[in-house]
């Protein structure tokens, strides 16, 4: 093949270079197998020195522009809904363990009151129970029959002002085979703190038990208690609607 003379103003791409002059003489590639080029000129606004084949990017069209938002749209979203779905759990958490775990907690202070219920004598002999009867706690009486077991304990947190501390007023029933009787305790929250989450227990300041028929039965019994509880409390936390005494076969 003959030597070619180069046009200056179309430069052609050869092994390594691009050449213009036109004082030199060489021997062109032979581009017949590359489809890409098509042995046609190269675009010098195409050329980088990067990627020789590198081309301009694409123009902004109004179609790119809803699938770029509909894409942020949706990544939005989804990102917000995994947040908002891990603090409710956060939130769940929290509200469990401060309910069934925590000293300040109804369901803590409840199962405290009921043992000692349980452990005094007087208290057996007040509601004839027989021997080795265990007496059964359970929440507000609406109607004489199997669903009063699972009715909520009634409680409520008051701040007294002349002590300058919150107490915690509650009522539940206590029955045995035979009688029935109301419950009222009170306690006083302790603003200390155990190690660095756990909370004091709340000081229980005033526990009695009424019974029809019977003498108001006081098994702790302080000057400084605060007011009776002597209308329904609404009853508060997550797990109020929880049974927690043992059921009747």
């Amino acid at each position: 093949m003959s030597p070619r003379l180069l046009n200056s103003s179309k430069p052609y791409l050869f092994r390594n270079a691009i050449i213009r002059s036109s004082s030199v003489y060489t021997k062109p590639l032979n581009l017949a197998n590359y489809s890409i080029l098509n042995r046609t000129p190269l675009n010098i606004k195409n050329y980088s020195t990067f990627n020789q084949h590198a081309r301009t990017k694409p123009k902004l069209t109004m179609a790119t522009i809803k699938s770029k938002i509909k894409s942020y749209t949706i990544f939005t979203a989804t990102s917000l809904l995994i947040l908002s779905s891990v603090s409710l759990c956060c939130v769940v958490i929290y509200l469990l363990f401060k309910e069934l775990f925590s000293p300040n907690g109804n369901t803590q202070l409840f199962n405290r009151s009921v043992n000692l219920l349980n452990k005094n004598d007087q208290i057996k002999k007040l509601l004839q129970c027989e021997k080795n009867e265990k007496l059964v706690a359970f929440g507000e009486l609406i109607l004489n029959n199997k669903w009063n077991m699972d009715r909520p304990i009634s409680s409520i947190r008051r701040f007294n002002k002349i002590d300058g501390k919150w107490h915690i007023l509650m009522k539940f029933h206590l029955k045995s085979n035979k009688k029935l009787g109301v419950v009222h305790l009170d306690a006083v929250e302790s603003q200390e703190k155990k190690w660095y989450l756990f909370e004091v227990k709340p000081k229980i300041t005033s526990l009695y038990i009424d019974i029809p028929g019977e003498k108001r039965f006081y098994l702790i019994k302080s000057p400084q208690s605060v007011e009776k509880i002597n209308h329904a409390i609404r009853p508060k936390g997550i797990l109020s609607i929880l049974n927690w005494t043992p059921k009747k076969d």
